[in-house]
């Protein structure tokens, strides 16, 4: 009886611990899936004015200039995409520690019941 008592606990506590491995995973997913749609919420309403300036600023034919900052802000909005997708694959959700831990249960509880 101790050693399912035992056995029960261990299982309850590698749940739990995945459970832990697997929300602070996800947690910076969301974190990283955020600071992207924050930046573009509040980039969008200062951009617009600052290309109109811009675009009336360049002393180049308008349609080129408005092509000229287009292409501006593609290479921006590409490199915050890619700061953001790097946030979020650095802290993927890892079981490692779980599943090592949970082997080492299970060979404990194996000594356990050939003893």
């Amino acid at each position: 009886m101790d050693i399912a008592d035992d056995l029960r606990m261990l299982v309850r506590k590698e749940i739990e611990l995945a459970r832990i491995e697997i929300f602070d995973g996800v947690k910076a997913q969301v974190m990283g899936a955020g600071l992207i749609a924050l930046a573009v919420v509040a980039v969008l309403p200062a951009l617009l004015f600052y290309l109109f300036a811009i675009t009336y600023w360049l002393p180049v034919p308008r349609a080129l200039a408005f092509a000229i900052v287009a292409t501006g802000l593609l290479i921006v909005a590409g490199i915050v995409i890619m700061v953001g997708v790097r946030i979020m694959k650095r802290r993927k959700p890892k079981l490692d520690k779980s599943v090592a831990s949970i082997k080492e249960d299970v060979k404990w509880a194996r000594e356990q019941m050939t003893s």
